[in-house]
């Protein structure tokens, strides 16, 4: 074994491009183990069922007990330690929401033949991150472009954010508006009341003329912490889009984000 005292070379770790390192590996396959156990065992136990003698089931156990990734009881019993479910809910939360959100896109495709987008919210505001354009028709958003906050998109990426830092957004989205927005004459009140209705109810459409003759309606993606992170968004052409919030379209959206993390 390993000292403090011992160099951290290839020739002592025993590494190897193709094969690694095989304590590390060893050490992997016995928090492999303990993590498929619903009740603590013995050493004698886990060094059974990993096929190695008690000795050196030792070894790595003792490891891992002092950086408390495995706890030892007063019976002798060990689990998995504090440590372990730190770095399973560090994990958790790395997972790719915005990958999963990709695959729900493809899921709401197969269901309406529509344009739809993916934004999170940038340094910039709400930004178009990922296209999935219709095949009947052609609206022209490309990666990267910045969007209102006051839009479908917008407004859902806002969802997990305070009430006092929406309300201080909103105001000034309004105050920088232009006569053809379709905010224009809203004051900040109505604008809030509008966003927390769209916030209960999950779904969000748009006020329309944002783009002419445009449609939309967006949904939140949101994490295991139930944060949104990013704003799926089904955009088609006025004369065929059903914004209703019971509709074909607002249902295959819900379906979609629903189905992420479930």
């Amino acid at each position: 074994m390993l000292t403090d005292t011992e160099p951290l070379d290839g020739e002592s770790l025993n590494i190897s491009r193709k094969k690694g390192i095989q304590s590390v590996e060893i050490g992997c396959d016995v928090l492999a183990y303990m993590g498929s156990l619903r009740t603590p065992k013995s050493l004698t136990a886990i060094a059974a069922a990993l096929n190695m003698s008690p000795s050196k089931a030792y070894f790595y156990v003792t490891s891992f007990v002092r950086k408390g990734i495995i706890t030892r009881d007063d019976a002798g019993l060990y689990r998995l330690g504090p440590a372990a479910l730190n770095l399973g809910l560090a994990a958790l939360a790395q997972v790719d929401a915005v990958e999963e959100a990709r695959h729900a896109m493809m899921r709401i495709r197969s269901s309406v033949d529509q344009s739809i987008q993916l934004s999170v919210w940038g340094s910039a505001g709400p930004t178009i991150v990922h296209r999935l354009p219709a095949a009947q028709w052609h609206l022209d958003l490309r990666l990267g472009a910045v969007l209102s906050p006051l839009t479908a998109t917008g407004r859902t990426l806002m969802t997990s954010f305070p009430e006092a830092s929406v309300e201080r957004i909103i105001a000034e989205t309004l105050k920088k508006s232009k006569p053809s927005d379709p905010w224009h004459k809203f004051s900040v009140a109505k604008a809030m009341g509008i966003f927390l209705e769209d916030r209960e109810r999950g779904i969000t459409t748009g006020f329309g003329n944002t783009h002419p003759g445009v449609l939309s309606l967006a949904a939140p993606v949101r994490d295991q912490s139930h944060n949104t992170v990013a704003a799926i968004t089904i955009t088609g052409s006025d004369d065929q889009f059903d914004t209703s919030y019971d509709g074909v379209f607002a249902k295959a959206l819900l379906e979609g984000v629903r189905g992420i993390f479930s």
